[in-house]
């Protein structure tokens, strides 16, 4: 009896070890695909920067079809990002790692001893390129609002909708210029 036992404890054992080496295997899997991820990511978040910088400069030359065009690849750089940021939430929730705002770090540093890859060195990186494309977003769209209230400005002027409608006579004294009688009439 006591051998049967002991058999049955070591086919308990042999399954635990199994189902053991499975789920390492399958964590290993996961760190895998969520290196490969992120590496997309950082191809992407360089192609960004990159992307920035060509529409700082024009901006600076006011090359308005180039802003366009860079505008277009922007917008889907960002929406490829999004897409795999929210595809590996999914596949890490499907693998009961819940990453909640912020806790990324936490959950990168758990799937990082399962990879013989550095994981962490990555992840680190890609928030430092993150931070590089948000000054440089935030740059470009200081020169953008700038432009646009110049532009806006200069408009207001044609459109004879200045703030005060008085000028300065040859005495130097202020006059209201609409009040004035025509020079010459037709």
């Amino acid at each position: 009896m006591p051998a049967q036992q002991s058999l049955q404890n070591t086919a308990k054992q042999s399954t635990s070890n199994s189902e053991n080496i499975s789920a390492g295997q399958g964590i290993s899997h996961l760190a895998n695909e969520i290196y490969q991820s992120l590496g997309a990511d950082q191809a992407d978040l360089q192609q960004l920067t990159d992307l920035l910088q060509k529409e700082y400069r024009s901006l600076e030359q006011q090359d308005h079809s180039a802003i366009n065009e860079y505008a277009k690849q922007k917008d889907t750089l960002v929406r490829r990002l999004e897409q795999r940021s929210q595809l590996r939430s999914t596949v890490l929730e499907r693998h009961n790692f819940y990453p909640q705002q912020g806790k990324w770090l936490t959950a990168i540093e758990t799937l990082n001893e399962h990879t013989p890859s550095d994981l962490l060195s990555l992840w680190l990186n890609l928030e430092a390129q993150l931070k590089t494309c948000q000054r440089a977003l935030q740059l470009n769209e200081k020169i953008i609002t700038g432009l646009k209230q110049n532009i806006d400005r200069f408009i207001h002027i044609l459109h004879s909708q200045t703030s005060t409608a008085q000028t300065y006579n040859a005495a130097g004294k202020t006059e209201n210029f609409l009040s004035r009688r025509a020079l010459t009439q037709a």
